[in-house]
């Protein structure tokens, strides 16, 4: 009998805790095709009705019906629990379907059964059909503590913010929140400092997809923190390399800090995944990319003499020629540089007939660790101004045949480096 009452005290008192299941660190991304969107929240607790609720015209997440011109439609999601060492805390996911093109939503994520949920937010669809217009701004190496998240000053992020009507995603390549630099941190992260990048940066990922790929400074001792904070579209939760289509280009994202040698698993996955691709659409728009640049020339370790950047060059670069990779993207160094169509060192063609891919390194976010200033006599592939300062890039896809890049420095809001890609076959 004492112990019936006991275990009934302990489940009164369990029922009077409250439950936090406030979302934060809310985030959009894109799924395979493109047309629906992936919304992963954190928080404190586990609830058990996960859910989005969404719309085109603005609503209270109380209200029971809504009319036949803007219904309000709502998917239940599911819960996974942070498992990294000293971190706590819950990552949920839900995914928005049957959107319309170029059009404005209103949503909330939270927990349908404790009502708790986030303000109302606002996202825009752009088109989703096979045109090849789209628009969407690159940087890597951003971080926490860093002058891209400044909003007191005129730099990364609040850029982004000006211009986001006109995006339809940003893609951070890597070196996302640098929550290993502060004491302690270096093998299990900081969990304090991972959530505080992810509220600043919330203008952002709540109103654009915020795609992502691991750098140096993700991975922690694990990738858990990082696989269930930024949910991309990878076959399994365990694997951080992805492919996507968008407006009828390909995005091919994989992980630089994985195993990438031949026969790996991520390896074999690239291969393939660039092979379907190109059986399928022999001259379509190929971009690929990673936090780790093929060339560089900053005087600064990987850019130098590397013997981990000569096993990357010597394994993967094979593949963007084999399968007329049109851009390669990355960060790394924090600096800016753009190399002319190049395999194996040597120039191949022009931007307006490239014979190779082009490779855009933009780790030029604005980190704590601040910018890699120093340069190595410029290669002969190396082409157009060698910037050490920080900026973000635009790649616009014009059409099937023409691709417009710009740099916008951040200093004067405007761009300091542009040029015109023509389609070419290799």
């Amino acid at each position: 009998m004492n112990k019936y009452i006991a275990t009934l005290i302990v489940l009164f008192i369990s029922a009077c805790v409250a439950v936090d299941l406030t979302p934060y660190g809310v985030k959009l991304a894109l799924t395979k095709e493109g047309k629906d969107i992936q919304i992963t929240w954190l928080t404190n607790d586990k609830g058990n009705t996960p859910v989005v609720l969404y719309g085109r015209a603005s609503f209270t997440p109380d209200e029971s019906s809504s009319n036949d011109i803007y219904p309000i439609l709502s998917n239940m999601g599911k819960v996974e629990s942070l498992t990294t060492l000293y971190w706590s805390g819950n990552s949920n996911q839900a995914v928005m379907t049957n959107l319309t093109s170029f059009t404005s939503y209103f949503y909330y994520v939270g927990d349908r059964e404790a009502n708790q949920w986030s303000p109302m937010l606002n996202f825009s669809t752009r088109g989703f059909d096979s045109s090849n217009y789209l628009k969407f701004a690159v940087f890597g190496d951003m971080g926490h503590g860093g002058v891209g998240i400044d909003r007191d000053e005129n730099y990364t992020l609040s850029h982004i913010v000006e211009r986001q009507g006109d995006l339809d995603f940003v893609l951070h390549v890597g070196d996302i929140a640098y929550a290993d630099l502060t004491k302690g941190s270096r093998i299990f992260g900081n969990q304090t400092v991972w959530e505080e990048f992810l509220g600043i940066i919330e203008p952002v990922s709540t109103a654009l997809p915020y795609m992502v790929c691991p750098g140096n400074h993700d991975i922690f001792f694990d990738l858990d923190v990082y696989r269930k904070t930024f949910l991309m579209p990878s076959n399994k939760l365990d694997e951080s390399w992805y492919s996507f289509n968008f407006s009828g280009v390909h995005f091919v994202g994989f992980s630089s800090e994985h195993d990438f040698l031949p026969f790996s698993t991520q390896y074999n996955w690239l291969e393939n995944e660039l092979k379907q691709y190109r059986q399928q659409s022999p001259n379509g728009w190929l971009i690929v990319y990673s936090h780790r640049p093929f060339y560089c020339s900053t005087q600064w370790g990987w850019c130098e003499k590397s013997e981990l950047k000569k096993l990357f060059v010597d394994s993967l670069e094979k593949l963007l020629m084999k399968y007329n990779v049109d851009i390669y993207l990355s960060g790394h160094t924090h600096s800016y540089e753009r190399s002319l169509p190049v395999y194996n060192g040597q120039v191949l063609g022009t931007y307006e007939a490239p014979k190779a891919t082009i490779h855009l390194t933009v780790g030029t976010g604005g980190n704590k660790e601040g910018p890699d200033r120093d340069w190595l006599a410029a290669p002969v592939w190396s082409n157009g101004p060698r910037f050490s300062g920080t900026g973000f890039g635009t790649l616009n896809v014009i059409n099937s045949q023409t691709i417009q890049w710009d740099f916008i420095d951040n200093e004067s809001n405007t761009a300091m480096d542009s040029i015109t890609i023509t389609k070419g076959t290799f």
